[in-house]
């Protein structure tokens, strides 16, 4: 079990990079993350962390989920190659601002 000085440990590494292939590594991490996210949870006042897991189904059956885990699906989106690129098309597709 993790001590609250393990949680809050965090490893060099960013979760949010996604590998060019999928391997154990990849699972290992997702492992880790959500060990430590179990962990911090576990660290909250016991009514609180109810209080947040309940609401945090709540914002997934907002979402329009019907069917399918309860808790929603991972999508993970495309590598921005080129950001500078994204940016523009993002920015030419936004809408003005409300006046």
């Amino acid at each position: 079990m993790f001590g609250l000085k393990d949680c809050l440990d965090l490893k060099s590494r960013d979760l949010t990079e996604i590998p060019q292939t999928w391997d154990l590594d990849g699972a290992k991490s997702i492992t880790e993350a959500e060990e430590k996210y179990n962990c911090l949870l576990s660290t909250l006042d016991p009514q609180l962390s109810l209080k947040y897991q309940k609401r945090c189904e709540e914002a997934t059956k907002e979402g329009g989920k019907l069917l399918g885990p309860p808790l929603g699906t991972w999508s993970i989106p495309p590598i921005i190659e080129d950001e500078e690129l994204y940016r523009y098309e993002v920015s030419k597709n936004a809408r003005p601002p409300a006046k």
